[in-house]
């Protein structure tokens, strides 16, 4: 999310989630409604997360602004500053609107949501090979100038991968394409106590009860989303040696 962000993270300090340790969880939205005390949502005035078809969907279907986002959260369910632990999440985004709509994760420091880390496929449908998947950090709601890039062609769906190491403190990043046979890309790593990775910031996490909000979120700037364009499915979270 590239947007000016003072309007999310305003939103992020309302509806943060209680901190409560890590649970594994996998979750595929199969069914006609969403387990009861496993998500929350926020929805800006002109989007739409719309739980259908075992899917999440994303959609601006008339009025646009400069930042249209939607994400459902993960409640009671935070990882720690210390555990070693994993996500997954399948993704689709065939709008071709490059880095004006993006779908994936938000994950931020539950003790300061203007410390956040987005991870986002982008999707090209073109050929020229162009940035379809970023991950991008913010500090105290400034976004750091380091970003990492994964640049191709044709790419309009795949998986996003985080790891993070509670011994390093450090998130690495990868996406693998959904075409049959593809292998996991890492973009890089993210240190969030400001030692080593390829990027780093210090969040000033708490040793003993740092955690990290986790959101699965969508946006769009100043453009429509039409409905199957941009979509989020197969989420797991777990624990890791």
């Amino acid at each position: 999310m590239k947007t000016p962000i003072g309007m999310a993270f305003a939103a992020s300090l309302i509806l943060a989630s209680p901190c409560l340790a890590i649970s594994p969880l996998v979750e595929s939205f199969d069914g006609d409604t969403l387990a009861s005390g496993r998500w929350s949502f926020f929805t800006s005035p002109n989007a739409l997360l719309q739980h259908s078809q075992n899917r999440l969907n994303f959609k601006v279907l008339k009025d646009t602004s400069d930042e249209d986002y939607c994400y459902a959260e993960l409640i009671n369910n935070q990882p720690g500053f210390n555990e070693n632990w994993q996500l997954t999440l399948d993704v689709q985004n065939s709008a071709g609107k490059g880095d004006d709509a993006g779908v994936g994760f938000w994950i931020y420091n539950a003790e300061n949501s203007s410390d956040v880390v987005f991870f986002e496929l982008h999707g090209n449908k073109s050929k020229v090979r162009r940035v379809s998947v970023s991950a991008s950090f913010v500090q105290g709601g400034e976004y750091l100038e380091s970003q990492f890039n994964y640049r191709s062609r044709l790419l309009t769906s795949g998986r996003l991968k985080v790891v993070y190491s509670g011994k390093s403190k450090q998130f690495s990043f990868y996406f693998k394409s959904s075409v049959k046979g593809a292998d996991w890309t890492n973009l890089g790593s993210f240190s969030v106590n400001g030692v080593g990775g390829d990027a780093r910031a210090n969040w000033k996490m708490n040793p003993g009860s740092g955690r990290f909000g986790i959101r699965l979120q969508a946006y769009s700037e100043e453009t429509l989303i039409g409905k199957g364009l941009m979509i989020m499915d197969n989420f797991e979270l777990k624990g890791i040696r």
